[in-house]
């Protein structure tokens, strides 16, 4: 199982101090931790921890829980739950962890189709893993609490080794599931009813949640779950960092090393670049927010291009109401001649009809002219008469030439208009499949046909464009104007929230600054205590010479009152004895002065790293967001410039 597996690959790392004993044990010189012998620096492993209790405790409260555990049961809780539920607030004055409302599941959970994956995904995982019951797929459309609860009680079994349920089921199912952080609740009514359409799906989920949990624990590697990656950066976490410099520190100071300046500058720099970066982190921002600014002073600095579509909009309405008008003139006009050649067209037959009977009394007085015999006096009547006719014939021909010339005079300038308002309608045409207005399918038409068709021998094309296309275009253009004020609307508000993130971005490096001027000032008085305590320190080592130089001369120049000398002695040696007890106490006072400095200036520098991480991170997810706002309401502008 899966905690077998944990014990056997993290075995060699149950605890700090088995580790460090080890190591101890094979090192050269020194057999055991209580062999040591008292050598004035340092006496004994019990002895150095009894001394070191105040940085122990320090250390305790600076980071509770470096290195989990991996011996007991429950585990795969501690290890494996933290990170099946790592969740982040939005919003500024949020922090990370607890929301005060009650999640809802966000899956769809009562979908038929993904229901069906979820109990195939169950299904497999439980053959996969030798599931000691029946199972198919009918069973899990409509499971009873018995099935609910072996399948429950196997799965959790791959967590926690021969889990058993108790009599209450209903009461501790909701606690495992809340232990393994799961985040949605699972009430006590639903395990009452496992079966019915409202509570199976949700504790479908669950059992597919746990699946997905088990699964994920089986492909981690051992070091992933004793020491986890952080959320923001790929690379090792906190905690394992901090154990191998206790680890190199402790096993440095076995061999006798007194300082360890190169592992904490070491610990420091892995520190930094994992808050801030290789290359740091407020340079890049702060350079990142200014090229940001500059653009956004660009592209409001730049001419509105709306506003001269809005104009040049205003210029095609005024021609399109010009062009209406000459349209409607040149109707008109072509009603007049057609009135006009209907009339020409009447008086032609008139002519033709009079011409006719003109031609057929002629073959009449042909025959006549033929058969009987004529006077000169008729000849001279009918010849007379012809050259009248004649004239006549002549006089009409002229006129109906002259009607035919001015009709085709008509033709022409009727065959002109014609060739314009084709024109002008072809031109209608393309404008409008450019704003994808034609055909009726296009992404703007909305079904509804744009298109200007000529039909010059009625007036249905002008109607139908006055009365619906004519609309749907102001509607239209209506709509544009709308989106317009919408997207300068949420520039504005971008605008304003990247204000803010500047404002906060300040605050912060003003916040940073004041902490590092207090962490000169607590490195400042460390130094000047070193110095009073080297001082003083010195004076009593005089001090002693003094006496024992005291005595010297005492023991040359007086041989006479040994006793009284004596009694000297003793309390001179008494009084050594309470200057030493109290240097010593002295000295103590001043080293759990300087341990208590230290903790403070290391718990101040664990504090830095975490606070300009979370700000570094917040900033960075604020300008991501603003910068794709800003890039989608330009993106919708320019749709909007294109489609008007």
């Amino acid at each position: 199982n899966l905690v077998g597996r944990m014990r056997r690959s993290g075995g060699g790392r149950q605890s700090l101090a088995h580790r460090v004993k080890n190591d101890a044990s094979t090192s050269s010189g020194r057999t055991s931790t209580g062999s040591r012998s008292s050598t004035g620096s340092r006496q004994s492993l019990g002895s150095s921890i009894g001394n070191r209790q105040s940085l122990g405790a320090s250390r305790q409260n600076v980071r509770k829980s470096m290195i989990p555990k991996l011996g007991g049961p429950s585990s795969i809780v501690s290890a494996i739950a933290p990170m099946a539920k790592k969740r982040r607030s939005s919003g500024y004055g949020k922090t990370y962890g607890h929301r005060d409302t009650i999640l809802k599941d966000p899956r769809p959970i009562t979908d038929k189709g993904y229901k069906h994956r979820m109990i195939e995904k169950l299904i497999a995982f439980l053959v996969d893993n030798k599931f000691p019951h029946p199972i198919t797929p009918k069973v899990l459309q409509s499971p009873t609490s018995k099935d609910f609860l072996r399948i429950f009680e196997f799965i959790y079994g791959f967590i926690h080794p021969n889990f058993h349920l108790t009599q209450k089921p209903e009461e501790e199912v909701p606690k495992l599931m809340k232990e393994l952080r799961y985040p949605f609740i699972i009430s006590k009514s639903a395990l009452f009813a496992i079966g019915s359409p409202h509570s199976w799906p949700s504790l479908l989920a669950a059992l597919v949640w746990l699946v997905d949990l088990v699964k994920y624990a089986f492909n981690v590697a051992p070091e992933e779950l004793m020491f986890p990656s952080t959320d923001f950066e790929s690379g090792p976490a906190e905690e394992s960092l901090v154990f191998k410099y206790l680890e190199q520190s402790y096993s440095d100071y076995m061999q006798g090393a007194d300082t360890f300046e190169e592992l904490e500058d070491d610990l420091k720099i892995k520190f930094s670049q994992m808050s801030c970066g290789l290359n740091g982190g407020l340079d890049q921002l702060a350079q990142e927010n200014r090229r940001l600014a500059e653009e956004l002073s660009a592209l409001q600095n730049e001419p509105d291009k709306l506003q001269q579509v809005k104009s040049q909009f205003e210029v095609t309405v005024n021609d399109e109401g010009k062009f209406k008008d000459y349209l409607t003139n040149l109707e008109h006009h072509k009603h007049r001649h057609d009135q006009t050649l209907a009339g020409l067209e009447d008086e032609h037959q008139t002519l033709m009809a009079e011409f006719n009977t003109v031609i057929e009394s002629c073959k009449r007085m042909q025959e006549i002219f033929d058969t009987q015999e004529f006077s000169p006096a008729d000849v001279e009547r009918m010849n007379h008469g012809a050259q009248e006719l004649q004239r006549q014939i002549d006089l009409t021909e002229h006129e109906v030439e002259g009607l035919d010339k001015q009709i085709w005079d008509e033709e022409i300038q009727i065959g002109k208009s014609q060739q314009r308002i084709e024109a002008k309608c072809a031109e209608y045409n393309k404008v409008a499949t450019m704003l994808k207005l034609i055909p009726s399918s296009a992404e703007n038409a909305h079904g509804r046909d744009y298109e200007l068709r000529q039909n010059f021998g009625s007036t249905a094309s002008s109607i139908d464009f006055i009365g619906t296309i004519k609309p749907a275009l102001l509607q239209m253009r209506k709509q544009c104007a709308e989106k317009v004020y919408e997207a300068k609307s949420r520039l504005i508000t971008e605008t304003e929230a990247l204000e803010q993130v500047t404002d906060m971005t300040k605050d912060k490096k003003e916040e940073i600054a004041s902490m590092e001027i207090s962490l000169k000032k607590l490195e400042n008085e460390l130094e000047y205590n070193k110095e009073a305590y080297l001082r003083e320190y010195h004076k009593y080592q005089e001090e002693v010479e003094s006496v024992q130089s005291q005595i010297a001369e005492l023991r040359k120049s007086s041989q006479q009152s040994v006793e009284e000398c004596r009694n000297d002695l003793r309390s001179t040696q008494k009084k050594v004895e309470r200057n030493l007890a109290e240097m010593k106490r002295r000295e103590h006072e001043l080293m759990s002065f300087m341990w208590w400095a230290v903790e403070s200036i290391v718990g101040h520098l664990s504090q830095i790293p975490d606070e300009s991480t979370k700000l570094k991170v917040m900033v960075g997810r604020e300008l991501h967001l603003a910068k794709q706002q800003l890039e989608t309401a330009k993106t919708e502008s320019s749709k909007l410039q294109e489609k008007i």
